[in-house]
Parts: structure tokens; sequence; C-alpha cells
């Protein structure tokens, strides 16, 4: 059908006249099955398509996208993005990026493990009902062709997701493999935060985070390095700050679209560039940011090969592809013995990210007294400024785990600010 569809579009008279075009087709077949407590529930599988034309027409561009991949469809995207080119202007900053000559090798799908749908259900410390899962298994196959280059790439990827939820405690992370040692750890936490007791904490003291704990806000700081919000003054970075210290110099991260296998893992990425490693902070000093052809374009910086899209998102974006924290030399356990007292929270009970990266959030963890566990305690709300917090980083673990756009390690920070949500 991928063949019959390509040249469909390629016969379509109205793309003769255009200087150039470029087609990309995504295939995105998924599979989902969720357990409570062990019982198997519901079970739902989906196949979609996305049908990306971008064209320049008399120097201007234009571009229109449909998930339907009939004739009639498909004819009324190329009249659109033709239609959308002669109604635009002029614009410089646009062109199609001139792909790599080599390809990067990239490994063939390997075989869903058996194990990959079981659930992890009996293999919990804890008791306790209400534990759900959910196992996602995405098969995306991605095809770019562009008329100038008279060639087309084309790649199969496959993507684990896996969910886990007690309560309000989530987890989700991505791969194929099925880990027991996962589901303990997670079903400890679980019962941590379910014998968790309020605690009024000293706002001077240390605290860590596990790595699951810290992913969400890992994340969220990708935003900080995407070159369109660094442009538009939606980062705290400028591009004046490249080459400045910027965070803790414990701190390095860089982003890797090939070794870290999520959903955004590829050999290239939706214009045909090479995917890479990209350094961005290298012990706290700023050392590059994220661009596709455009805003690369518009900084006279090379695209990093990071224009992706998310399986049910109608528009491509640029985002990051996996943002790795390096992990430190030492153990968790090492670095508590020398901080002394304070808090080592374990995961959320809540959480959220509002404007400006303002994050709220409900902790639990365990109390630390002399580098020691005391108790498990929960906190009833503490609200972090990130573009600040990655500052008062003091100490990393040697704990590297993966979640879905994150691997991280233990965090270890100074400063601790609690306070109310605003209404």
């Amino acid at each position: 059908m991928k063949k019959d569809i390509l040249e469909f579009i390629r016969q379509n008279p109205k793309l003769v006249a255009v200087q150039d075009y470029e087609i990309t087709l995504q295939q995105v077949r998924g599979q989902k099955k969720q357990y409570v407590d062990g019982v198997p529930g519901v079970q739902t599988e989906e196949d979609s398509w996305w049908i990306l034309l971008r064209l320049i027409h008399r120097d201007r561009p234009g571009f229109s996208v449909t998930t339907i991949p009939s004739k009639e469809s498909i004819t009324r995207m190329v009249n659109q993005a033709v239609a959308s080119a002669e109604q635009s202007q002029a614009d410089p900053w646009f062109r199609f990026p001139v792909w790599p000559l080599q390809r990067k090798e990239w490994e063939t799908p390997k075989e869903i493990p058996e194990d990959f749908w079981k659930s992890r259900f009996s293999k919990l410390s804890f008791s306790a009902s209400g534990f759900v899962e959910w196992y996602e298994l995405w098969t995306v196959e991605t095809t770019i062709y562009r008329r100038s280059e008279k060639n087309l790439i084309e790649y199969q990827h496959k993507s684990g997701k896996q969910s886990w939820a007690f309560g309000r405690f989530r987890e989700s992370f991505s791969g194929l493999d099925w880990s027991e040692k996962r589901a303990i750890d997670f079903s400890r936490a679980a019962e941590t935060m379910t014998n968790a007791k309020n605690w009024v904490q000293d706002s001077t003291q240390v605290f860590s985070l596990s790595p699951r704990a810290a992913a969400p806000l890992v994340e969220a700081a990708g935003a900080f390095f995407l070159a369109n919000n660094v442009r538009s003054h939606k980062s705290p970075f400028q591009l004046e700050d490249l080459g400045k210290k910027c965070w803790s110099t414990t701190l390095s991260v860089f982003d890797d679209g090939l070794s870290t296998k999520n959903l955004f893992a590829s050999p290239f990425d939706l214009e045909g560039i090479n995917s890479q490693k990209t350094p961005l902070i290298s012990k706290g000093v700023l050392k590059g940011f994220l661009y596709d052809s455009y805003s690369g374009v518009v900084d006279n910086r090379l695209s990093t090969g990071n224009r992706i899209r998310d399986p049910h998102a109608i528009e491509a974006r640029l985002g990051a592809r996996a943002l790795c924290v390096e992990p430190g030399p030492k153990r968790t356990e090492e670095i508590w013995q020398r901080m002394g007292d304070g808090i080592a929270i374990e995961g959320w009970g809540q959480q959220e990210i509002t404007e400006g990266f303002q994050f709220y959030g409900m902790p639990f963890g365990w109390q630390m007294v002399g580098g020691m566990r005391k108790g498990p305690v929960m906190l009833d709300m503490v609200h972090w400024d990130l573009a600040k917090l990655f500052q008062c980083n003091v100490g990393i673990g040697n704990d590297l785990q993966q979640f879905e756009i994150a691997a991280t390690p233990t965090l270890f920070f100074q400063v601790l600010e609690s306070g109310e949500r605003p209404t």
C-alpha cells in the first residue's frame, strides 16, 4: 500500500510545476493490553496513517497533512498544499535539508519477548489491591521521498511502553524487556507511599530524587534546549549563554536518538537527517541546542535531527529524542552517607508543570538521618522553579534508569522550597 500511495502522489499533475516536494509517510500500528490486579482487562489494537506533503512553489512554501490514505483524501491534500504555497509569502528560512551521503547502521527490529505481555502482579512485594498495568507495543514504519534527491529512505522501528499505577502513584517507561526487579522496586515505592506520614521539612536540608522521581523533571527541562523556544524567549537560556555556566558543575546532559530505544529512537528524523548524540550541558556549561532544518537555518546552524512526531499528533514538531543525564561514579548510599540528613524522594503522588516551568508536586519517600532511612514520609506540596532547580544540584548517583524520553540516575539537591499551589 505504501508504494501505491507514493506513486499516486507522484503522478498528480499539480506537482509537475512545483520546484520541489517531499512526501513523508508514517504507518503506526499499536497493541495495548491491560491487567487489573493480575486479571486481563481491556485489549485494543489500532492501525493509523500519517501523510505529509511539503513543497516549494514559486519560492513559496506549502504543506498539507492527511490521516486518511484514500485517493480522494490524498488528492485533496495535494490541492491544499499547492494552494497554501500560492497564498503564502516567500520565506527565506524555508528550505529542504540536504540528505547525508551515508546512513547510520540501524538494527533489525528484534522479536518481541513472549513474557512482555505477562502481568507483574505476582512479583509485587505487598498484597494491596488496585494495581493497574498497561503494556503497549508500537510498530512505526517511516518513508520519506524527496523529488530532488531522486531517492527515498525508510525504516521500521518497534517500541514497547509499560505503565503501572497504584492509586495516585504511576510509572511509565520504554522497553521490551520483562524486568522482575523493576516490578519489585515499583511495589516497594508504592508501599512506601501507602505507609508515609506527613512531614514538615527544614527548607535548608538536602533531598534526592530517585530516577523515577527525577525523570518527569528532566523531560520537562528538555524544552529549555529547543531552538524555537530559545529564540521566542520561552526558555531560561539565550543564544548568548552558549559556553557559559548555566547549571551546577555536577551535571552533564545530552540528547541521543540512537542508543536509548524509546518511541522516538530512529536512524534519522522526519526530515531525513541522521540522528546523533547532541551535547547540551557539560559540567554545568551550556554546549548546544536542538534544531530541525527550519530553526537551524534561522540560527545559521545545522539540524541536529530532532524533527519528530507523537503517534497521535497531526503535526510534526521540534523535540528531544532521548534526554540523558550522565551518571556519577558513586552509589546513592555512599552519597547519602556524606550528605547526612534530608529526604530521599521516591516518587510523586501528584505532579503538575505549569507555565514558566513551575513544578508542583506531592512527593513521598524516606526521611534520612545520618545517611540512613528513618521512616516513610510524604510532603503536602512542593513548588520548584525548574529553571533554578538544576543550578542547585550537589550530587549524582550511578543508578541510571530509563523512563519515557528521559534517562537519569538519582539526583541530589540542596534547596527544597515548599508552598501551596495557587488557586
